[in-house]
């Protein structure tokens, strides 16, 4: 980063025409400093008194301070008005920013390394290519750095100029367990480079995984870089990739037999090959390891994925059994190290059925809408813990998944999830302001609630009116004003229906249903025992339990909000779960896409992958300044102005004061 000689500039160069302001300063000093001549009758005494007296003296040089001030005040206040300006310009060499890849694929061994017959791990190659760039710069390009997967983190907080830093945070990246998600990717990048400010080029080192292309991360620096061509490249680090995984495990129950396992193969190789692979009933390891061996088996796959079915042994003739399951492949010698896919787990826990308690009157709509499996419902005059509408208590009691009022006022401070058919509690952000009827139409929010429900042909015949007086959402109207709305506080999740089904032909349409099992599902979303604590890496879900829910490992976070629980897992493997329900088993897998390593070529973004232009010969720009200091003027001449009076107020006490000696 060079910097030119500054200049000085003006931004109102006709200001200085107030130094004319200087002729009528002077004029009048003279005409003030003019001597006036009276009548004596003697100057004999006159001079023996002046001769000897230096205050005469005095006086002309407080007079010519006086005329000094005042001129530089004016010359202070024409500079001030010019608006006096420092420029400079100065050589700005383009930021450059690193991109490495650390999503699952990259920590397969398959690239050579720095002795004959030693391998390293795509993420420790892509850290050596960028180190070697980063020598090629020149000591005043600002440097970046990035570890993205299913975001991007910086290694730094700041553009930093110590190359040494730099390289060794790059070398002490590591791969991680996720898939890359380049929009997620490219969003922290921009944030990052808007923060950072100036012109910035970019280079990413992958082994081919950005589902996007790279047209997101290269549409990032392309803004940073004002749309310069060739802000952005890529790398491609990868060896041979020819590896193979497993994905997808199922337990099927065999008819009167023992069950099976049905997975997914991967074979990256050219020709067909036999896996070798073992199934297990895991005993809580977290790998999987430690558990009764249900099956060995040898199957043949096809080249790219295929599906493989394995029958187990006599121990689940009696049926699939709760637990955790592992299925394991046997690497071979020709196989690189590292590559995910080895293991596959599946969890299975039955889930418990959805709780649901009925608060009001009978209404054979919604018990109709409730009769399915999974759904366990129960029966209260008015909720439990005080009468409706008081909410003492209610937030201290065992609160059902979801509680359906219908001709009830629902207390405030639930702390579960709500069905309000009629007046919303008290402490919802809405309230009920009037009536309305006529057709029911659907709003044109998008909500969960409005999938597959079509409203036309439904009718209210006196529905309430909600308005909105904080954050909600409205699913439908009656007559345009909003009829069904829902919002979300402290994790629950609610709905209220202002529609009365038994003077509405609500009830008669294929509309209620729908929307009575899309609320359910929002509430608790559908999954089977297999999938209810099956997950993949970077997979977000969000499952009923009580506030209770704990497990086993911090690289899963469960974070309890209201009746439900949301698990983001950060790494694959098997960990237990408990809760005042039960316990049991939550199996997290490597995204499936990552365990196919081989390298894949991306099209030309800028510069060529593996290639790339030389760094060094980036453009640099010119960025002129400028520093205004017209206020340092106005400062000046306020400093001027004081001392002026000071210096008049002194000279008139001193001649108040020798006219006083002289009387």
């Amino acid at each position: 980063m060079l910097s030119g000689l500054g200049a000085i500039g003006l931004e109102r160069p006709g200001a200085f025409w107030l130094l004319l302001a200087a002729l009528p300063v002077v004029v009048l000093y003279f005409l003030r400093m003019r001597y006036r001549r009276k009548a004596v009758g003697s100057t004999y005494i006159w001079r023996a008194l002046a001769l000897p007296n230096s205050g005469g003296a005095s006086l002309r040089l407080r007079s010519a301070l006086l005329l000094a001030l005042q001129l530089a005040a004016v010359a202070a206040a024409a500079l001030a008005a010019a608006g006096p300006t420092l420029n400079s310009r100065r050589r700005l060499e383009p930021g450059m920013a690193f991109v490495v890849d650390v999503s699952a694929s990259m920590a397969t061994r398959d690239c050579p390394g720095a002795r004959p017959g030693a391998w390293r791990s795509r993420v420790e190659a892509a850290a050596a290519a960028a180190c070697a760039e980063i020598d090629a710069l020149g000591d005043d390009v600002p440097l970046a750095a990035f570890a993205c997967a299913d975001g991007a983190r910086p290694l730094f907080p700041a553009p930093s100029l110590d190359k040494g830093a730099v390289k060794a945070a790059l070398r002490a990246l590591r791969p991680g367990h996720g898939a890359f998600a380049e929009g997620a990717a490219a969003e922290g990048i921009s944030a990052w480079l808007s923060g950072a400010g100036g012109a910035w080029r970019g280079r990413a080192f992958t082994d081919g995984g950005l589902d996007l292309g790279g047209e997101r991360l290269a549409a990032a620096f392309g803004a940073a870089a004002g749309s310069a061509s060739g802000a952005f490249g890529t790398v491609l680090v990868a060896g041979a990739g020819a590896g193979s995984g497993v994905a997808g495990l199922r337990l099927v129950s065999g008819p009167g037999g023992p069950a099976a396992a049905e997975f997914s193969l991967w074979n990256g190789h050219a020709g067909p090959r036999r896996l070798k692979l073992r199934i297990s009933r895991v005993l809580g390891a977290q790998d999987g390891s430690g558990g009764a061996v249900l099956a060995v088996a040898s199957p043949l796959a096809a080249p790219g994925w295929s599906r493989a079915r394995v029958d187990l042994g006599a121990e689940t003739e009696g049926g699939i059994e709760e637990g955790a399951y592992a299925i394991e492949l046997e690497r071979q010698g020709d196989e690189p190290e590292g590559a995910p896919g080895e293991r596959a787990y599946l969890s299975v826990s039955a889930r418990p059925a959805l709780s649901v308690l009925l608060v009001g009157r009978d209404d054979p709509f919604i018990e109709a809408a409730l009769a399915y499996g999974g759904i366990a419902y129960s029966r209260a005059a008015s909720f439990p813990g005080g009468k409706d509408g008081d909410s003492s208590g209610a937030g201290e009691l065992d609160s059902p998944d979801i509680a359906i009022f219908d001709g009830a006022k629902p207390p405030g401070g639930l702390r579960c999830n709500l069905l309000a058919f009629g007046a919303p509690p008290s402490d919802a952000p809405i309230y009920a302001s009037g009536r309305a009827s006529g057709p029911i139409s659907s709003s044109p929010d998008q909500h969960p609630l409005s999938r597959f429900v079509s409203w036309e042909g439904s009718r209210a015949e006196s529905a309430l009116a909600y308005t909105l007086r904080a954050q909600a959402i409205v699913v439908a109207s009656v007559a345009g004003k909003a009829s069904v709305v829902a919002w979300e506080r402290d994790g629950c999740r609610n709905l209220a229906i202002g529609i009365d089904l038994a003077r509405s032909d609500l009830g008669l349409k294929s509309a209620f249903p729908v929307l009575l099992q899309n609320y359910l599902r929002w509430c608790a979303p559908s999954a089977d025992e297999q999938s209810a604590y099956t997950l993949t890496v970077g997979e977000v879900a969000r499952r009923l339990e009580p506030p209770s829910f704990r497990i086993s490992s911090a690289t899963v976070e469960a974070r309890s909000s209201g009746p439900a629980v949301t698990l983001a897992p950060r790494e694959p493997g098997i960990f237990e779960w408990s809760s005042s329900k039960g316990y049991g088993y939550l199996a997290v897998n490597a995204p499936a896409g990552e365990i196919d390593v081989a390298p894949r070529a991306l099209r030309p973004l800028g510069p060529k992958p593996g290639a790339g232009a030389p760094v060094s010969a980036l453009a640099a720009e010119e960025q002129e300044s400028s520093l205004p200091f017209g206020a340092w003027a106005a400062a000046l001449l306020a400093a001027l102005l004081a001392v002026e009076w000071l210096a008049w107020s002194g000279r008139s006490r001193r001649r108040r004061q020798g006219d006083g000696r002289s009387a």
